[in-house]
C-alpha cells in the first residue's frame, strides 16, 4: 500500500507537469527523424504507413494524458493456487527468468541439468516456441547439435553460454520451415562471465521483443562478454546479423553473408572489443556499424553492401586499418563527431571510399585521418561537409 501511494503520487505530478513538453520531445523528434526516415530504402514500412504510424501514436499519448489514470486500473497480481502471475505479453516470459535449472527441463526435455549446467548435446533439436535460459546456471551446447527454430521462436540466455562447435562438427542454428523466420538468440546480463561463440553457424533468423527488451540482432549479446569465432551469419531478415550492446567481445574470423540490413551492430562497448578477420559479402546495408564505440577494426574483407563498408557514428574514436573493402556506396563514413584513423586499407571500386559527415543535428562533423591507404577504381576517393575534416597524411 505504501508503494501504491507512492506510485500515483509521483504519477499525478507528472501527468500535471509535462503533457505540454513530452508532445512537444515528440513533435521535435518526428521532424528530426522523418526526412531521414523517407530517404531509407531498406525499412520495413512505406512512407505512407510511416505517417499514419507516427500521427497514431502522437495521438495515442495525447490520449494517455487527456484521461491519465486508466493505465493505473489494470492490476498485475499473483495467484498462488493457479501458480500464474497476470503479466502483459510484452513481458509473459519474465517468470521463466527465475527458474531452477530441473523446473527448467520439466518444461523443456530436450535439455539435460547436471551439476548446475544445462546441456544441449549433439543431435536433432525442434523449438517452436520461446525458450528463456534462467539465470544462474550456465548452457553448454555441444558440437554437432543442430537446432530448428519455428516461426518467431527465439532463445534467451540469462546465463552464460559455451557453444563450440568443430570445423568438421559445428553447431547448427536454423529456421525449421524455409522462407520464414525464426527470432534471435541472445545472451543478456551476464557481466563479466563470458560467453564463447566457436563454430557455430546461424541462418534465418531475424529480431524480436522478450520481457520489454528489443533484440535486433540474429545473434545478439547485451550486457554480455565474450567472443564470436569462426562462425557464420546468413540469411537473417531482422536488422543486424550480430548486435553487440554493453559489452567486450572479439569477433573474429567469422562469415556475414546475405544479410537484409547490417552485418554486424555494435553500440557502447567496453574496453577490449575487436572486429578482425572477419568476411563480409552480400549485405544489404552496412557491413560494421558502430555507435559510441572505441575499438579496432582491422583485417576485415567487405564484399558488396548497399550503404557503408564501415559506419562510424556517434561520437565513435575508432581504429580502422588493413581492411579491403570493395562495391561499396561509401567505404569508410565518419560522422558525428566522430574520430578515425584510416590506415594501410585498400577501396575498390566504391563510390566513396571515404566519407565525412554530420548526419545528426545533435551532434557536429565528423574527423577522419587517412594514411598510406590504396584507392583502386573508385568514383569519388573522400566526400567531406562544411562541418567535417578528412585529413590526408
Amino acid at each position: 500500500p505504501e508503494f501504491r501511494e507512492r506510485r500515483n503520487f509521483l504519477f499525478d505530478k507528472y501527468v500535471k507537469e509535462n503533457k505540454e513538453d513530452d508532445i512537444k520531445f515528440i513533435q521535435t523528434w518526428i521532424d528530426g527523424y522523418k526526412k531521414e526516415f523517407y530517404m531509407d530504402n531498406a525499412k520495413n514500412d512505406n512512407n505512407i504507413t510511416f505517417s499514419w504510424e507516427i500521427e497514431h501514436n502522437l495521438k495515442a499519448v495525447e490520449k494517455n494524458f487527456d484521461d491519465p489514470y486508466r493505465i493505473l486500473e489494470k492490476e498485475y497480481t499473483y495467484d498462488p493456487t493457479g501458480d500464474k502471475m497476470n503479466f502483459p505479453v510484452e513481458y509473459e516470459h519474465l517468470k521463466d527468468v527465475v527458474l531452477a535449472g530441473s523446473e527448467f527441463v520439466d518444461v523443456n526435455p530436450q535439455f539435460v541439468f547436471s551439476n548446475n549446467i544445462l546441456h544441449l548435446y549433439s543431435g536433432k533439436y525442434y523449438f517452436n516456441k520461446t525458450v528463456i535460459i534462467p539465470f544462474n546456471t550456465k548452457l553448454i551446447i555441444h558440437p554437432g547439435a543442430k537446432i530448428y527454430m519455428g516461426e518467431k521462436a527465439s532463445l534467451v540466455s540469462y546465463s552464460p553460454v559455451e557453444a563450440t562447435g568443430y570445423e568438421n562438427n559445428p553447431i547448427v542454428v536454423m529456421s525449421a520451415y524455409k522462407n520464414k523466420n525464426w527470432g534471435v538468440f541472445a545472451v543478456i546480463n551476464t557481466e563479466e562471465q563470458k560467453s564463447f561463440f566457436e563454430n557455430v553457424h546461424f541462418s534465418g533468423g531475424g529480431e524480436d521483443t522478450i520481457n520489454g527488451i528489443y533484440f535486433s540482432g540474429m545473434l545478439a549479446m547485451h550486457n554480455a562478454d565474450g567472443y564470436i569465432k569462426k562462425s557464420c551469419f546468413k540469411d537473417n531478415f531482422g536488422d543486424d546479423g550480430v548486435n553487440i550492446k554493453t559489452g567486450s567481445v572479439i569477433v573474429s574470423g567469422n562469415v556475414f553473408e546475405n544479410t537484409y540490413s547490417d552485418g554486424i551492430d555494435v553500440d557502447f562497448p567496453k574496453e577490449g572489443t575487436i572486429v578482425e578477420n572477419n568476411i563480409f559479402k552480400n549485405i544489404g546495408g552496412d557491413a560494421i556499424d558502430l555507435s559510441w564505440s572505441s575499438i579496432i577494426i582491422s583485417k576485415n574483407t567487405i564484399e558488396v553492401c548497399a550503404d557503408k563498408g564501415i559506419s562510424v557514428g556517434e561520437n565513435s574514436k575508432l581504429i580502422v586499418k588493413e581492411n579491403f573493402i570493395t562495391n561499396c556506396d561509401i567505404g569508410v563514413a565518419v560522422k558525428d563527431l566522430s574520430e578515425a584513423t584510416v590506415s594501410n586499407n585498400i577501396f575498390s571500386n566504391n563510390r566513396i571510399a571515404v566519407s565525412a559527415y554530420q548526419k545528426k543535428e545533435i551532434f557536429g562533423g565528423g574527423f577522419a585521418t587517412l594514411i598510406n591507404n590504396k584507392l583502386i577504381n573508385n568514383k569519388a576517393t573522400s566526400s567531406a561537409d562544411v562541418v567535417s575534416v578528412i585529413d590526408f597524411k
